[in-house]
């Protein structure tokens, strides 16, 4: 089997934004490329391409996860598809299948402490797919119960260090679901309360290295407070500081505990949380950043996917 390489380019309309300014104890710092930077030596790029030639579901993928078998998952507009380095094997909705997909468009894939999955899908809710059995349980919204989800249309997904899943609705808030007893909490904005996420449309959620949960939304950038079970925000002039642009699509942390915030047209926003706020703006004209990886101190593109040792098991 060939080793797949998955590389991440991110192409700029124009040049790095100069200026800076400092309020709340933020410092902000617009950085500015020398015109006279030098460019490094490219290596030369070899991709292995994956395709409904191939057997993929639809060609727009939504997501993609290595599972802990080795399998890989990608989630896409009509199906989830699951990859072993030789074949794909197809999971789709189908009626009158009440263990299989409620949806077909996959947003997002996450992986329990059970080697089980999760799917964050459009019109679907929460799916769970149970490794033993193949099939899926489905966590959908019921207006007639409020314990139910949210909304059917959840954007992302997390799984935290207690096993609960984390579900970032497309408009109703976040939700937190205990899969041992079924419960699900909300967390909803509200204008008068600056401890409430900044808007319900809830896009990315992260854990960086220290287990601190972060939420992206389209009201900037939020981190859960589990000593007093809520939010402090970050983004626009009210937080103290200010983002390219509040509608956050992806987060990364860095090799140096730095996080990177990917925005849907501003560009990217780098800051550290220290004695006090650190803050970067890295504005790339109208640039929609949709992913961000680290490649480590070198810089150097890594191996991030291997097929796994056995093309037998589930």
């Amino acid at each position: 089997m060939k080793p797949l390489w998955l590389i991440l380019a991110l192409a700029c309309s124009a040049a790095l934004a100069n200026g800076t300014a400092e309020g709340n104890g933020t410092a902000l710092t617009n950085v500015t490329a020398p015109a006279t930077t030098p460019v490094p030596a490219v290596r030369p790029l070899y991709f292995e391409h994956l395709t409904m030639r191939d057997g993929l579901s639809q060609s727009t993928v939504m997501s993609f996860l290595q599972d802990s078998q080795g399998y890989l998952w990608l989630g896409t507009e009509s199906g989830l598809d699951r990859y072993d380095g030789y074949s794909i094997r197809e999971y789709r909705r189908q009626r009158g299948n009440a263990s299989g997909l409620a949806s077909d468009y996959i947003w997002a894939i996450a992986e329990d402490s059970h080697s089980n999955l999760w799917l964050a899908t459009d019109g679907g809710g929460v799916e769970h797919w149970d490794r033993g059995t193949d099939s899926f349980q489905h966590y959908k919204h019921d207006p007639k119960d409020s314990r139910t989800l949210a909304s059917d249309g959840v954007r992302t997904l997390l799984i935290d260090a207690q096993g609960r899943v984390w579900a970032g609705t497309l408009d109703q808030g976040l939700d937190i679901l205990d899969p041992q007893t079924g419960a699900i909490r909300h967390f909803r904005h509200r204008d008068a309360d600056p401890h409430s996420i900044p808007a319900d449309a809830v896009c990315v959620l992260y854990t960086d290295h220290t287990g601190r949960i972060w939420v992206g939304t389209d009201g900037g950038l939020s981190q859960y407070q589990p000593a007093t079970d809520d939010f402090v925000s970050y983004g626009d002039r009210a937080t103290g500081t200010v983002f390219t642009d509040v509608h956050v699509r992806t987060i990364r942390e860095d090799h140096t505990g730095a996080l990177w915030v990917g925005t849907l047209g501003g560009g990217v926003n780098r800051f550290q949380i220290l004695e006090s706020l650190v803050h970067e703006r890295h504005d790339f004209g109208r640039s929609r950043i949709g992913a961000l990886r680290d490649l480590g101190e070198a810089g150097a593109a890594q191996q991030i996917w291997k097929p796994p040792v056995s093309s037998q098991a589930i």
